[in-house]
């Protein structure tokens, strides 16, 4: 083999997570009990079980898109339920952050 030769600088990095809080299949976030924490869903890379231990390489678009979809309708159904608006404080989350596995 004969040059020139280019090359260009590699380097690891992380291109998808595999953990977070675990959600059911209604994007619920769910505490170390695996019980459901009312009215806090999540999607996308801040979440964690439902691909198992690993993932098939491409679903990282279509679980943000899908679970992403999920998750708004049901903060939406929720907040929009009748008779029980939806609150919220930012103490909340550091009393839930103790319940996330």
């Amino acid at each position: 083999m004969t040059g020139p030769f280019i090359a260009v600088p590699r380097k690891p990095n992380a291109h998808h997570t595999m953990g977070g809080v675990q959600i059911n299949t209604n994007t619920e976030v769910l505490d170390t009990n695996e019980n459901v924490i009312r009215g806090l869903y999540a999607a996308g890379e801040v979440t964690g079980g439902i691909h198992g231990g690993n993932r098939l390489g491409g679903n990282a678009i279509v679980d943000t898109v899908v679970y992403g979809k999920t998750a708004g309708a049901q903060a939406a159904a929720y907040r929009n339920r009748p008779g029980k608006p939806m609150s919220f404080s930012y103490g909340m989350i550091g009393h839930h952050s103790r319940q996330f596995k």
